[in-house]
């Protein structure tokens, strides 16, 4: 039985075209490789639904998140410490609508596993105090414009990433799948999904979503024989942190189709604004190859996307303001039914006291919380100057 995320992290980017030309193309520079070929095979973690990998900058070797959805990106803290600094600036965006005027440059080297990446458009931001994303502890982000250079194959069962000139470094087996994509401004792949044999949709195959499927609202409002749920509040965090609470939906969509791959009985999240996605949850089933040359992706299958189910306590639980509070409830969860409310302020959870800890402490129970699956817990909140204890049960919502 598939458990479902509860915690979202979304580092989608987009700009806002309020730049001049000359911007634009620093960013979007996707620069050079020093070797002409090569090919080579270095190690991945998946941490909290996202791949965390090593890049080497002047000599030192860092943890840089991979992002399909977005462009590359330097820690604020690291590039003061190795002297790097933006040449102008530019107003970017997150998934969450959230903008900053970010700094921005073209970096002179990056090296991945021996390849050197040279001369790539890079933004400076602040990844600390930035909600669940700096429970991720990153230094930096390879963005497409980056990874446009290669070819690169995720394999998730072995945590191992091989980036190439050439596909004739890969091994691609006859029961493969592959989907043509086009690109958008930054150069992520973007695919026509098509959702019940009619509802054609583009999505972004973003390695920077925790989550599976997140399709448009207005997709949503034309099922007609689906099983749904709802929730209300912060369902997810973006590079720079929460949005405005939201109407979630919920479904279980009976056919959903990637180009000739047909999965049934997948779980789908539809949201009401933003670019829809394809994230790490449901990629995590293939082996997977991006090949910006010929704009092809691969998925071979290792294991079959499971049937999806919707299974929680019913509750999402986020640090905003400097503590613990819950951030989003679904409708007819247990969460709901004992009348738990957003922004009910989080002092214990399982045993787990959650009163004035830190942003670090705070990350280790989340991780702890995300584990549980316990069929009862206990949490204990403060509402206005109120005192509450509630028994969540763990419920099958779809």
């Amino acid at each position: 039985m598939k458990k479902s995320p509860l915690v979202v992290i979304a580092l989608l980017l987009v700009f806002f075209c309020l730049t001049s030309c000359k911007k634009l193309a620093i960013i979007k520079a996707s620069g050079d490789v020093e070797q002409e070929e090569f090919t080579t095979t270095f190690p991945f973690e998946l941490r909290q639904g996202v791949i965390v990998m090593e890049v080497n900058l002047k000599g030192n070797i860092y943890e840089f998140v991979l992002d399909t959805g977005g462009f590359n990106l330097l820690d604020e803290k690291l590039a003061e410490e190795l002297g790097i600094k933006g040449k102008k600036t530019i107003d970017i965006g997150d998934s969450q609508g959230n903008k900053k005027e970010t700094p921005i440059l073209k970096l002179d080297e990056i090296e991945i596993a021996g390849i050197n990446f040279l001369e790539t458009g890079t933004g400076i931001v602040k990844f600390d105090g930035l909600n669940e994303v700096s429970c991720l502890e990153l230094q930096g982000m390879i963005g497409a414009n980056l990874m446009q250079n290669a070819i690169w194959e995720l394999d998730y069962q072995k945590q191992e990433i091989t980036i190439a000139h050439s596909m004739a470094a890969f091994d691609i087996p006859a029961n493969q799948q592959s989907i043509a994509f086009t690109t958008d401004i930054l150069v992520s792949p973007k695919i026509t999904i098509s959702v019940d044999g009619y509802q054609e949709e583009e999505v972004e195959i973003d390695l920077g979503s925790t989550g599976g499927f997140k399709l448009a609202k207005s997709t949503f409002d034309k099922l007609t024989s689906n099983q749904t749920a709802k929730g209300n509040g912060l369902f997810s965090s973006g590079l720079y942190g929460y949005g405005s609470p939201l109407t979630m939906n919920f479904a279980i969509i009976s056919q959903l189709a990637l180009g000739d791959l047909e999965l049934s009985d997948q779980l789908v999240t539809f949201k009401p604004a933003g670019t829809s996605t394809i994230g790490n949850d449901f990629l995590r089933n293939y082996r997977v190859i991006f090949n910006w040359f010929d704009t092809e992706i691969f998925l071979i299958p290792v294991t079959n996307p499971s049937i999806s189910s919707l299974e929680n306590y019913g509750f999402k639980p986020i640090f905003k303001d400097n503590k613990p509070q819950i951030g989003f409830i679904y409708n007819n969860s247990s969460s709901d039914k004992v009348g738990l409310k957003i922004t009910d302020q989080i002092l214990e959870v399982e045993g787990m006291d959650t009163q004035n800890i830190t942003k670090e402490e705070w990350c280790e129970i989340l991780n702890s919380f995300n584990q549980m699956t316990n069929e009862t817990i206990y949490i204990k909140v403060l509402r206005g100057t109120e005192r509450l204890s509630f028994e969540l049960d763990r419920i099958k919502l779809l």
